[in-house]
Order: structure tokens, then sequence, then C-alpha cells
């Protein structure tokens, strides 16, 4: 072979270190590779087979020279050279820069392709319109610009992951318990296998979202595009997020619109419902609510536990703040609290802060994290709100509870609002002095029963009532002991009633009494037992009769 001053040595030169010149234009990383390849065979006239590093530990296999083509210093593939005349002094010491050349322009190819991934990705997410228009954006973006096979992006769930979206390229009927997802913490992708990438796109021990990246079978070096897609998940995140909390505040406008057509207890629920949905790690909870700081508070839904025992029972303060826990300034300034079963007994905990609350019926047992949080309202806590979650510790990182702050005003004016309005309308049918719907009540419920009856044909009773001797009470006790009377009356006759007949009192010494599916002998024993009811009244030697029609 000619040494390195000879004319045959400088075109020798020159043709392979101008190769990667002539491959500039390749847009494929696998195409390059091949088309190098070719390149240095035509030039050395030699063999070369390429050994594809799959992030494998295996070194490729000794050869009489070669060439290596880096990306991000991490090797991708090795020109393998051989040929039958060995190879001179001044040929291998070009394969050194070629080498060099080639990995820098595959490397440059391949941060191109990065830069304008991120650029086009934050072009696109910028002007997305929703949560759900950009987790599509921006699947579709990361599958065209890294040329992958199919691309996803994974929501949290229970008892797995659910597809947020999908690139046309992912499979329909793809089970996505297959793809072995673990609980990622951190911000690192990994391989879940040779062509297949994911990456965690949030904080926390869990998270919320995971990006799933499936590359073609003949794509190279595939391990190194975990970077590319750390970057993609990194710039998706805030975008995922301020879609994430557009969907809280419409969720909640939505409640809030709904509100004055929603009776209270399935408001309640709904609230619940869409906490559980909304604030991430979340799987089952609880709302907690009472009309003012003197009373206890009443558990008006549930997610996730035994409605039956749960619902309708009372939690004093002292309780609530119990299970809350010791911040005393988190109850007062409405912060959520997280409590884990693996830093504490959480049903130790429960059952000593709640003694009244049976294990079975409260759930602690089942709770592996618990966030809490009072909700405010002028200052004073007018309800709780608890999430939890049944099988992760770890399920609630710093996004859960930001998350439930998101809660705290709209759900505290909602509340509020459904209590003045249950007020009002309390008061708008109830009798002040003794509790009993008034005549409005009773007349919308005796059209409904009487439409009911017409087309059902079940027997309907009314019995209209007055007093006989109230005037005397009134005139010698005084108005005073008047309407005390008429309180004893009403809990008299009320207890001679079964639960769904509607006692009312329509003003002075009259009541009614609407039964539904009561027959007139029927009504008539009931009459009989109101009489002596009110018969068995004394006030200061005074007696009272009632009248019943």
């Amino acid at each position: 072979m000619p040494n390195s001053n000879t004319p045959a040595a400088a075109m020798l030169a020159e043709r392979l270190l101008t190769i990667p010149h002539r491959l500039a234009l390749i847009a494929t990383r696998r195409e390059f590779v091949l088309a190098a390849a070719d390149e240095v065979a035509a030039v050395l006239g030699a063999r070369v087979d390429i050994h594809w590093n799959e992030g494998q530990l295996s070194s490729p296999p000794a050869a009489a020279a070669r060439v290596e083509l880096t990306e991000q210093l991490l090797t991708v593939a090795t020109l393998l050279l051989s040929r039958a005349e060995p190879f001179s002094a001044a040929e291998l010491k070009l394969l050194e820069p070629l080498s060099e050349s080639l990995s820098f322009l595959f490397s440059m190819k391949s941060m191109s392709a990065e830069h304008h991934l991120l650029a086009k990705l934050s072009a696109e997410l910028s002007v997305s319109q929703n949560l759900e228009q950009t987790a599509q954006l921006a699947v579709n973006t990361i599958a065209r610009y890294l040329r992958a096979e199919s691309v996803a992006l994974l929501l949290t769930g229970e008892p797995e992951y659910q597809l947020m979206a999908a690139s046309s390229g992912w499979p329909d009927d793809r089970k996505l318990a297959e793809l072995n997802l673990d609980r990622y913490s951190g911000n690192d992708a990994v391989m879940l296998g040779p062509k297949r990438i994911a990456c965690p796109i949030t904080g926390g021990s869990r998270a919320r979202c995971v990006l799933v990246v499936d590359f073609p079978a003949d794509e190279p070096g595939v391990w190194v595009r975990r970077s590319a897609i750390e970057l993609a998940a990194m710039t998706l995140a805030p975008h995922l997020e301020a879609g994430w909390r557009t969907m809280m505040l419409e969720e909640l406008l939505k409640l809030n619109e709904a509100s004055a057509d929603t009776p209270t207890r399935e408001l309640y629920q709904d609230i619940l419902e869409a906490a559980v949905l909304l604030v991430p790690g979340a799987d089952s909870g609880s709302l907690c609510t009472r009309m003012s700081s003197d009373q206890p508070f009443v558990f008006q839904a549930v997610v996730g536990f035994s409605a039956d025992e749960l619902l309708g029972k009372l939690s004093t303060e002292s309780e609530a703040i119990a299970w809350y826990g010791p911040d005393l300034d988190g109850w007062q300034h409405g912060r959520p609290r997280e409590i884990r079963s693996d830093t504490i007994d959480i049903s130790a905990f429960g059952m000593a802060s709640s003694p009244g609350l049976s294990e079975i019926g409260a759930g602690y047992s089942l709770i592996k994290a618990s966030l809490s949080m009072p909700v405010l309202h002028n200052g004073e806590v007018l309800a709780v709100l608890n999430l939890e979650n049944q099988s992760d510790p770890g399920a609630f990182g710093r996004d859960a509870v930001d998350a439930m702050r998101m809660f705290g005003a709209p759900l505290a004016s909602l509340l509020h609002r459904q209590q003045l309005r249950d007020l009002l309308l309390h008061a708008a049918l109830n009798d002040e002095l003794s509790g009993l719907a008034n005549r409005r009540a009773f007349n919308e419920a005796a059209t409904r029963a009487f439409a009911n009856h017409q087309r059902s044909g079940k027997p309907l009773s009314i019995l209209s009532m007055d007093l006989k001797g109230f005037k005397q009470v009134n005139d010698t006790l005084g108005h005073d002991a008047g309407d005390s009377a008429l309180v004893r009356v009403a809990r008299a006759l009320q207890s001679q009633l079964r639960e769904g007949d509607l006692l009312s009192r329509f003003g002075g010494d009259e009541f009614s009494v609407l039964m539904i599916d009561t027959s007139a002998s029927e009504a008539a024993c009931v009459a009989d037992r109101l009489r002596e009811a009110v018969a068995q009244l004394e006030f200061e030697g005074l007696e009272l009769r009632i009248n019943v029609g």
C-alpha cells in the first residue's frame, strides 16, 4: 500500500474522510449506517459487517479493522471490516477520524431531530384546547418526529393504567397489563423491551401519566432515544398539568351549574366522585358536612366504602380534628394533610380518632394512604373532604395535594350555597313553630299523590284536623303556652304515624295528614289513634281534644 506521502494515499484519505459529506442528506438512522457501510466497503475494497448494539453487555466480535458510530457517546453500530489483504497502517489511521466524523454527524442528526421534536411539540401544545387534545397532539407529534411505530399516553388507574391517547400505530386490542409497567419514581425513562421505552410524566412516588414509545423492529440503538423521550416528557408535563387543572375547573363549573336542579344528597355524591376521579392517586373517599360550627359533621357521601355503614353517621368536631391530625393551624387554614400506612398504623389511628364508628363501617383497615382537607367558608370549617388510596402508601404526590387544594374554594362556595338553598327551601315548606310541613308543602305533595293515585289506582287518604279547647289554653295560659301546646300536639300526632305519612300544620290549630297506599278503613283506625294521643296531653289542668275528618 502507498505510504502517507504518495498521491494514492492522499486520494484514499480524501475518499474516506469525505464519506460523511456524501451521507449528510440521509434521513433515517438505519439508512445512514447502511450507507456508511457501503461507502467504506467500496473505498477499501473490504467486506463490512454491521454489529448493531442493542444495549446488551456483549461486545462486537473481533475484526481486522472497525469503525464505530456513536450517538451522544453511546455506540449504536460497529462496522466490522475484513479482506484478504491486510490493512495498512495508513488505512487504519484514517479509520479513527472517519469514525469521529460519522459519529459527529450521527449525533448532530439526533440532536437536530430532538430540537425539531421539542419545538414542534411546544408549538402544537400551546394551542391545544383541553386535556384530551393535548394528549392526542403529543402522541402524534412524538410518533412522527421520533419515527416511532406507536406512541401512547397512559393514565394511572386501578387496577391498571388507562389509555389517554394513542398514535395510529397503537394496537386497538393491546392489553395494558401486558406492558409490565412498574410504579415509576423520578423522571428517568426505562427500557421495557428491546424496542420499547417508557417514561413517567409527573412527580410524586407514582407517576400520574406514563409515555410509552414502541419503535420498529429494525430501528437501531433504541435505548439511545431515552434522552429524547425524557425531554419530550418534560416538555409535555406542564401542558398536561394545565389541561388537568382546566378539566378540574370545568368539572367544578358543571357541578356549580347543576347544583340548582340537583338534590343536595345527590350533589354531595357528585362532588366526591369528581374529587376521586380528578385527584391523582385517589380511588375512594368520603365527604362530611355540617351547617354551623356548633353542630357535628354528617357523612353525606362515600366512594369505595360501605354506604350503609357510613352515610348519615355523625362525627364531632373533636373527632374530625383528631382524624385530621395535630396540625391545628392546618385545620384552621384548610391545608390538606397526608398519612401513609408505611409510616403509621392508619387503622389504629382512625379508630382512636372516631371510636363511635365500627371498624368495618369506617374501613380504616383498607386505607393505605389518605388525604384529608378541611373546607372553610368565612373562616369556618363547613366540611371535610377525605380521599384515600386502598393499594399504595405512596399514591399521593405533590400534584395530588395541589389538585386537592384546587377543590377548596369552589367546594366551600358550592356547599355553602347548597346549604343556604336547603335552609330557604326548608323555611318555604315547613312551619316555623312545629317544624312540620306547611300548607304549601302539603298541597304540592297532595297534588303529586293524587296524580299517582289516578295512574295506579292505589288508595289515598287525607285526614283533616282541628283542636278543641285550644282557645282556652291561649286565653288562660298565654300565647307562649299556646305555642308550646301546638308543638306538643305536633309531636303526639307524629308519634302515631308511619315514616311515609306526611303530617302538616295548615295554620292556627289546623293539621292535616296525607297517607299514601292507605284505605278509608285504615285511615279511620289512624284517626282513632290520633284522637287518643291528643287526649292524653294535659296543660296545667287544661285538656285538648282533636276533631278528625
